[in-house]
């Protein structure tokens, strides 16, 4: 189901009773609103899936920092080698989200 039929399958009218609406009309709304559950869900799992990888982003350097705090080591620097990691993890996302299979090149 696409997301401009899933707008239009929210956005009926509800009859107040399924005895007001005939057996074919109360059939395919429930059909539709069946579709539109699914889409729903995988819109969730792809928002879950985003939300996830731009909290990678937004912890690495904390999450370094502190990994550095509790070895000893002096706190690193972040430099490019950090940013392509992020960006990895960005457009790995992306790619999984739009349905390919490996990352588009640069």
């Amino acid at each position: 189901m696409s997301d401009v039929m899933l707008h239009g399958v929210l956005n009926m009218p509800l009859p107040d009773d399924p005895a007001e609406c005939d057996f074919m009309t109360w059939m395919q709304f429930k059909q539709r609103a069946r579709q539109a559950s699914a889409r729903i869900e995988e819109l969730e799992a792809q928002l879950a899936k985003a939300v996830e990888a731009l909290e990678w982003c937004a912890t690495h350097r904390k999450k370094c920092h502190e990994y550095d705090d509790d070895v000893g080591h002096e706190r690193r620097t972040f430099d490019v080698e950090d940013m392509i990691i992020m960006e990895y993890a960005a457009r790995t996302t992306l790619a999984e989200l739009k349905g390919q299979d490996q990352c588009q090149p640069w």
